[in-house]
């Protein structure tokens, strides 16, 4: 990306910045899915501040041309992410309207209703900071990596709990989840956790979906190029293929690893051009790999509709 800033014409430079990824963006230079340089690396690359990147980044991302993921960097949103997110605005636009009139027709000014509103929004936050969740899955990497998220990007205290540690039906787990608010739990796994549960706590089911930049990558090259999974259990195997065969990629012959023998591990990667990695072996993988092999970490996050019913389940508790 070819971005140049210029210092002394007048515009501030985050608006510069904005201005020429939109450019890139509608130029076609830019698609849905891929992501930009972090804000350091972009901030290095144009000599400017960090701060001055990450202005630019917000407010695009504000007005839904980007997205950001926790701990995964930011991307140029699909236009079906575009498309959510405007027409999810828009409808709480018309909600702040609808009670800005109201509260009008019952005598309150607008400083009074912004008190109100913030004296509200503070109470709410307080039942996020005080939930406590029990999330709920079959294999340890995706469990640790989905609890991580929901921890910092909602703010919750989050307990993991291995889907076999509650069929083992322990005293440990049983404490445990009598002290939760709120279990977590996947679609595929949500009318067995419902039954396993003994004391029937709310039950959320979030649906989780790959990155769509690590499909647009995955696609490009498998199965041209010789191709590795490496993870640590044999269910995120499972699951990781039936992911890619969901969007339209044949995996079902990927070979793939769960071994943490250093030695069988060099053996096995000898030869591959791309190791696809469960969350927390990226670096470990990183360091074996032999030169202009790409390494690409598979996340599965939940979409949209999982996130807002589980912010609902949330704010209705007591």
């Amino acid at each position: 990306m070819g971005f140049q800033i210029k210092r002394k014409n007048g515009i501030p430079i985050y608006i510069q910045l904005k201005e020429q990824i939109m450019d890139e963006i509608r130029g076609g230079r830019l698609m849905g899915g891929e992501q930009l340089p972090t804000e350091r690396q972009m901030a290095e690359g144009l000599s400017i501040s960090r701060n001055t990147v990450s202005m630019a980044y917000k407010e695009l991302e504000k007005e839904g041309v980007l997205i950001s993921y926790q701990g995964r960097g930011t991307f140029v949103a699909t236009s079906d992410q575009v498309f959510r997110r405007e027409g999810r605005k828009e409808r709480v636009l018309k909600v702040v309207d609808l009670a800005i009139e109201e509260s009008a027709e019952l005598g309150f000014s607008i400083d009074d209703f912004t008190e109100i509103v913030t004296d509200r929004v503070q109470e709410k936050k307080s039942v996020f900071q005080q939930a406590k969740v029990a999330v709920i899955e079959c294999n340890r990497e995706q469990l640790d990596f989905y609890s991580e998220q929901l921890h910092y990007g909602l703010g919750i205290t989050v307990v993991p709990i291995i889907l076999d540690e509650l069929i083992s039906n322990s005293e440990k787990v049983k404490r445990v989840l009598a002290e939760v608010d709120l279990v977590v739990t996947t679609v595929y796994h949500v009318e067995e956790v419902f039954d396993l549960l003994s004391e029937k706590k709310k039950l959320v089911a979030v649906a989780l979906e790959p990155e769509v930049n690590v499909i647009v990558r995955i696609a490009r090259s498998f199965p041209a190029k010789k191709t590795l999974l490496v993870c640590l259990t044999d269910k995120f195997a499972q699951s990781i293929k039936l992911y890619l065969g969901q969007s339209g990629i044949d995996a079902a012959d990927l070979e793939h690893t769960i071994t943490r023998d250093r030695e069988e591990l060099l053996r096995l990667l000898k030869g591959v051009k791309m190791v696809l990695v469960s969350p927390g072996r990226k670096r470990e993988v990183e360091k074996l790999v032999e030169p202009n092999t790409e390494v690409i970490e598979f996340v599965l996050k939940p979409d949209q509709g999982s996130i807002g019913r589980l912010n609902s389940a949330i704010l209705e508790l007591n």
